[in-house]
């Protein structure tokens, strides 16, 4: 995301921000080397406190509802893992609940979903052009980004607890074995 904000800096986008929020660790109250990374990398492109922004301590969870719903999209970039295959990236949730385009990775089950129900953009994995083509575009098309953010309003009826639970409901109350392998 930075060396996308730098390629926007370049395009003179600066009214496009990027906000870090959740920069120490909840409990520890340290910050990682990803996060002293990230904003030494924003320092040295001049991006700090000009189009990227760190919140210094941890975004209580109360509060983070603020910061989602008066944000116009949500980033999630990882590397191409097999632990991305079968992590879950609870942020994703949060932006679909705020109703954010989401710009993010293949290769995960909640970016499949964003992808086949085109809650947002799907970028390549260490491609900032395309992740600076991908904001761009949001950024520039408020129309497309009104048209996602209703087709997240309907398909987030879907994961609600009430319906992702029913089939675990339904096998408490009616249980049975499951067939082994090694009979």
């Amino acid at each position: 995301p930075l060396k996308a904000m730098s390629r926007l800096k370049s395009k003179k986008r600066h009214l496009i921000k990027l906000v870090f929020i959740g920069n120490t660790h909840p409990c520890r109250s340290q910050q990682p080397k990803a996060f002293r990374e990230a904003y030494e990398s924003a320092k040295r492109r001049g991006l700090l406190n000009k189009t990227v922004f760190f919140s210094t301590d941890w975004i209580p969870f109360d509060q983070r509802d603020y910061y989602l719903t008066e944000s116009d999209a949500g980033i999630v970039t990882f590397n191409d893992h097999l632990e991305n295959r079968f992590s879950q990236r609870i942020r994703l949730l949060d932006y679909l609940w705020a109703e954010l385009p989401v710009l993010t990775n293949p290769g995960n089950v909640l970016s499949d979903f964003v992808d086949l129900e085109r809650l947002g953009i799907l970028t390549p994995f260490a491609n900032d052009k395309a992740l600076a083509e991908a904001i761009e575009c949001l950024a520039s098309h408020p129309v497309k980004r009104k048209q996602i953010k209703e087709r997240i309003r309907h398909v987030k009826k879907q994961l609600q607890w009430e319906k992702i639970l029913l089939p675990l409901i339904h096998f408490c109350q009616n249980p049975r074995h499951a067939r082994s392998l090694y009979k």
